[in-house]
């Protein structure tokens, strides 16, 4: 059995974890694929464009807890600055 671990988050992605656990699953957090741009919404609205990078809304994901938690699961344990080599 593979052992998960959630890696280091970085500080944008605990921010919104720790946002969206505490309201609970009655919100969503949509998170533009291209540049990161975060919009709180119950839906995004039909022909929505991202306001930072003109991407369409088609092209935003949900970011829930869950998104965010697999996302850096099994991801090297490092933090910024932090030497790799």
């Amino acid at each position: 059995m593979e052992l998960q671990s959630i890696a280091y988050i970085p500080a944008p992605d605990k921010v919104m974890l720790e946002l969206l656990k505490k309201k609970g699953n009655t919100m969503k957090i949509f998170k533009c694929h291209e540049c990161g741009y975060t919009k709180e919404a119950a839906e995004l609205p039909q022909g929505y464009v991202c306001p930072l990078c003109d991407e369409p809304g088609s092209s935003f994901v949900v970011a829930d807890a869950s998104y965010i938690e697999r996302k850096h699961i099994n991801e090297p344990a490092e933090s910024p600055g932090e030497d790799t080599k």
